[in-house]
């Protein structure tokens, strides 16, 4: 139908969502229209969130706009901070997330560790062949909530490298 009416269209191999987050990512598309806040961890810079065309107002009633560098201040989280959160709690790759490890943890452990890459981290270890993941203790480390606790990401490693 697009088609017929002249109007482009990109269609994705994959989930249309990290499609759409590359585009908004490479400033092809202006913004990405979505309720799943999961699109920021792909890569937009720009969600338009309830928009509403079957509503009997306005669409852009309900509206709301978050812009990525907005979200990382207020969280105090880089993008790659947060799919490392996102891992910790659950998400589309690693449904029921770290058992134990709810949102207060989580933040705890990007807070007692500042500057730290958890996610490099974790690729790191799987390219080396690392698939059940452990975060493993440095020198200023050992108080870290995650000590002892284990991550499998044998099932994940083939979307980060």
């Amino acid at each position: 139908m697009l088609r017929l009416l002249g109007i482009p269209f990109v269609k994705s191999d994959g989930e249309a969502e990290a499609m759409c987050a590359w585009l908004n990512e490479n400033n092809y598309a202006d913004g990405v229209l979505t309720d799943d806040g999961d699109v920021f961890l792909y890569g937009a810079k720009v969600v338009y969130k309830d928009f509403n065309i079957s509503s009997s107002k306005h669409p852009t009633d309900n509206l709301q706009v978050f812009r990525l560098e907005e979200v990382e201040s207020v969280l105090g989280l880089t993008r790659r901070n947060m799919i490392a959160l996102a891992l910790l709690l659950g998400c589309d790759y690693l449904p029921a997330g770290v058992p134990g490890v709810g949102k207060e943890t989580a933040m705890k452990l990007f807070t007692s560790l500042p500057g730290v890459d958890l996610l490099n981290r974790w690729v790191v270890n799987a390219l080396l062949g690392d698939t059940d993941l452990k975060y493993t203790r440095g020198p200023s480390d050992e108080h870290s909530p995650l000590n002892d606790r284990y991550i499998n990401f044998k099932s994940m490693s083939d979307h980060f490298v």
